[in-house]
């Protein structure tokens, strides 16, 4: 993992390092969709996502319905609204309608899922050493209120082969092990863990899933209820591209009994507990802008147009490309093996040793790139989100400045 120095001579010599572009018409056509600044290489649509016009302009409409009469939309528009976004959304991701609520973000779904796993004294909640910050924070605070413990296990890194990565996750696992809290695709480090494989493991031994599907919808293709999770949670704004504030929830229906509400509203009834508590404790939490919400089947929409699955082919080959000139102008490795689907449209590099201390803020004051830096196990990271939106250009922008200013 220690860094070499360059091995490159081309790169040494300062030459630029294309980019392959298969589809430049394409993409061009596809970045027209976005209101992007055109000066900018944004590279880091992971965290807050970006919003298509097509899709900017149904949440617009949305907002304009409501203005013109504000107590019919609440009362008949949304309701409908909301059920026939929640069908489309739970056909995307795989899961029957009635398990799936919207909510605000993934980092509300993990609070209310710690809550739904009734922990108590003794018990254990086992997590990778990659978990994102705030919904880690969420799973610790709810295990602590409940007397239980919460315990990291370090996985590989590089990640190589997906069943070395089970097998080190597994040893963390003990007798009082009641869940597994893991990311489906990792924030830190972008890689995509083997989530049908782990759950299956966990379903012999008894022992309940959580997955923080923060980065999973839209950036690859889901079939939740296939892949026997217990509970997940994503959100829309990031690689689905819908308005900001969506994000769902999926309970498998046999923790129904086990879902509290964790705002209490209108779909809590006193007196008995409710047939669709998915629905009915997660959906009703009170008066929001419900228009984010509506247009999720927009976003939804405008991915399949693409197509889709096209423009991830493309992205990936993109992010795959970066990442290996990014390895080959420092003579580092790669972050993760290719070929075992350990990443798709997003994707970490290793940096040399006090990079991200050293650039800082420098490749958006100087270079107008948008990408965020961090580190894992001490070493530092660039981490790189291709969409349709991104050129080759960019990315040849951010290799040109990473050699200006590391060499």
């Amino acid at each position: 993992m220690g860094w070499s120095g360059p091995d490159q001579p081309f790169l040494l010599q300062g030459q630029p390092y294309f980019m392959t572009d298969p589809k430049p018409e394409t993409s061009d056509a596809w970045r027209a969709h976005y209101s992007l600044d055109p000066d900018i290489a944004f590279l880091n649509h992971g965290s807050f996502g970006a919003v298509p016009i097509p899709v900017q302009k149904d949440f617009q409409e949305w907002h304009r319905q409501i203005e013109t009469n504000p107590v019919d939309f609440m009362g008949s528009v949304v309701p409908e609204g909301t059920d026939r976004a929640r069908a489309a959304l739970a056909e995307f991701v795989g899961v029957p309608a009635k398990q799936l609520a919207f909510v605000t973000n993934a980092t509300m779904g993990i609070n209310i899922f710690a809550r739904a796993l009734q922990l108590s004294t003794g018990d254990e909640v086992l997590a990778t050493n990659q978990e994102y910050g705030a919904t880690q924070k969420a799973m610790q605070y709810w295990t602590r209120q409940a007397g239980a413990s919460y315990r990291i296990q370090e996985v590989p890194f590089p990640a190589m082969d997906k069943e070395e990565w089970l097998d080190t996750f597994w040893k963390g696992v003990t007798a009082s092990t009641k869940a597994l809290f893991v990311s489906h695709i990792t924030a830190p480090t972008a890689f995509t863990l083997p989530l049908e494989e782990l759950c299956a493991k966990a379903r012999a031994e008894g022992i309940a899933t959580v997955v923080d599907g923060a980065h999973a919808p839209g950036n690859i293709d889901l079939s939740l209820e296939q892949s026997g999770v217990d509970f997940y949670t994503g959100n829309c704004h990031k690689w689905l591209s819908s308005p900001r504030g969506t994000g769902f929830i999926y309970v498998k229906e046999r923790f129904n009994k086990q879902l509290e509400p964790l705002v209490v509203s209108h779909g809590w009834d006193p007196e008995a507990r409710s047939d669709e508590p998915v629905k009915e404790y997660v959906n009703y939490q009170g008066t929001i802008d419900p228009c984010a919400r509506l247009s999720v089947p927009a976003a939804i929409q405008f991915l399949k147009d693409l197509p889709m699955q096209e423009a991830r082919q493309r992205n990936h080959h993109l992010a795959r490309s970066t990442r290996q000139a990014i390895a080959d102008l420092f003579g580092m490795p790669v972050t993760c093996a290719d070929g075992q689907g350990w990443f798709s449209q997003m994707v970490t590099a290793w940096l040399p040793p006090g990079s991200a201390e050293k650039i800082g803020d420098r490749l958006w004051t100087k270079h107008r790139i948008i990408i965020p830096l961090g580190s894992a196990k001490g070493v530092d990271l660039v981490r790189i989100s291709v969409k349709e939106y991104n050129l080759a250009d960019d990315l040849d922008r951010l290799v040109a400045a990473l050699r200006a200013e590391l060499l």
